[in-house]
């Protein structure tokens, strides 16, 4: 019911399929099946974080942790619904919230650690923390090694490229969205690829229009980076209003920077 609830939603019946995600949630909850219940919390929280209606996932997380708590599994799947509250939180604007959220509290190694230090990490990366941000984000790395998948390969290159970006280097940011983005197949995994691809642009504009302040010829690859970006928005599926929004910058960008 729940994974088949979050297929309504990315299929544009939002309203149907999280009613039918609820329904799971509170089912389990009820038939005091804790792992099923907080599964499904995480789930519906996600989504719910996606389609923008951010106090409704801080409620079905909180409601989640009762259960989750109840059930032993604040250290595993607790790490996971703190990670989706935390996002909800950032996106909501209450970042000191989100911060305090995302504080050590033991969790198991591997991907559990990994998600608050993941989401920590980004928002030490929003606030200029990038000392912070790179400490965290090298320690999740210590967890995940050299994922391939995009869950967690692309945003910790988003996070890693932005570092890039900060310090200079867009020629080191180019390289990290390049090796992240390469494995991904035409239509895969637009949840998390969508805002890896926009940066993948920003960075594109901004290498070409630092060539130019700088009175250098554009990189040569400049021009046929941006092509293939733009060839694989008009490929990638758009499921959510963020979704929508990416293509538009894209070619913004484009524009901007006068790359064609």
């Amino acid at each position: 019911q729940n994974t088949a609830g979050a297929a309504q939603v990315f299929r544009g019946e939002v309203e149907s399929g999280l009613a039918r995600m609820r329904d799971a949630c509170e089912r389990a909850a009820a038939a005091d099946l804790p792992w099923i219940a907080a599964r499904a919390s995480i789930n519906l929280s996600d989504v719910l974080v996606t389609v923008g209606r951010y106090e409704e996932a801080i409620e079905v997380v909180d409601a989640g942790m009762a259960v989750v708590e109840r059930g032993g599994g604040a250290r595993t799947l607790g790490a996971y619904l703190r990670g989706n509250r935390a996002e909800a939180l950032v996106r909501a604007g209450r970042w000191d919230e989100a911060l305090a959220a995302l504080a050590t509290e033991r969790e198991a190694a591997g991907s559990w650690a990994a998600v608050i230090l993941m989401a920590r990490s980004e928002l030490h990366l929003l606030s200029g923390r990038a000392a912070e941000a790179r400490a965290d984000v090298r320690e999740a790395r210590q967890y995940l090694r050299n994922t391939t998948e995009p869950q967690w390969a692309l945003p910790l290159a988003a996070i890693e490229a932005e570092l890039a970006r900060g310090e200079g280097d867009l020629d080191g940011a180019h390289t990290i969205l390049d090796r992240a983005l390469a494995p991904l197949t035409a239509e895969q995994d637009p949840r998390y690829r969508w805002p890896v691809m926009s940066l993948a642009m920003r960075i594109e504009a901004e290498r070409a229009i630092h060539a130019r302040d700088e009175g250098a010829d554009v990189p040569a690859d400049v021009q046929s980076r941006a092509a293939d970006l733009l060839r694989d928005a008009d490929a990638l599926p758009t499921a959510t209003p963020s979704d929508d929004g990416h293509p538009d910058r894209k070619r913004t960008r484009l524009n901007s920077s006068h790359i064609t």
